[in-house]
C-alpha cells in the first residue's frame, strides 16, 4: 500500500471506518530548549521538500504508541507510550498509513515478535534508530511504508 493523497475529510472517513488504523506519529527530536534548532531546521527540510531531518518516530494502534529506543542493558528497546505523548521528544505531526485489520492480540504477537530483533544496545542514531523500527513495524503490520522524508537524512 501507499500513502493516500486523500483529502482530510477522506482520512478521517477512513480512519473512521479501520478496524485498526495505524499511524505513524513524528515528533522533533527532543523536548529540551536547546534541542529546538533541530525542529528549526527540520521546517525548511520539510517545507521546500528537500531532504529530511532528524525525527523521532513511533507507531500508534489500538490507543498504544510503540517506539524503539536505546540503553546500555541488555533487553528489548521497544516501548510503549500515551500516543502523540513521549516525554523524550517534542510532538510534531501524525500521518495515517492505513488498516491494518489485526485485533489487539495479533498485534501483540507482532510486537513479541520483533521485540528481540530491537535490542536497546544495538540502537545507533543513524542507522537503527526509532525512525527504522516505525518503518518495519508498518510492513509487518502490511499498511502503507512511512514517507521517506522522516529517515531520509540518514540516508546522506
Amino acid at each position: 500500500p501507499k500513502l493516500s493523497n486523500a483529502s482530510q475529510e477522506e482520512l478521517v472517513d477512513d480512519i473512521n471506518l479501520a478496524k485498526a488504523p495505524v499511524i505513524l506519529n513524528v515528533y522533533d527530536v527532543g523536548s529540551d530548549p536547546t534541542l529546538k534548532t533541530i525542529a528549526r531546521i527540520n521546517t525548511p527540510a520539510l517545507l521546500t521538500g528537500k531532504g529530511g531531518g532528524v525525527f523521532h518516530g513511533a507507531i500508534e494502534v489500538y490507543g498504544k504508541e510503540y517506539s524503539y529506543g536505546g540503553s546500555r542493558q541488555n533487553i528489548t528497546g521497544v516501548f510503549t507510550c500515551h500516543p502523540r505523548k513521549c516525554s523524550m521528544h517534542t510532538y510534531r505531526q501524525s500521518l495515517y498509513l492505513g488498516d491494518c485489520e489485526l485485533d489487539p492480540d495479533q498485534i501483540d504477537l507482532v510486537i513479541n515478535k520483533m521485540k528481540p530483533e530491537w535490542m536497546a544496545p544495538n540502537y545507533n542514531l543513524l542507522r537503527n534508530n526509532c525512525v527504522f523500527f516505525s518503518k518495519e513495524l508498518a510492513i509487518e503490520l502490511g499498511v502503507s511504508e512511512i514517507p521517506k522524508w522522516v529517515y531520509n537524512l540518514a540516508n546522506v
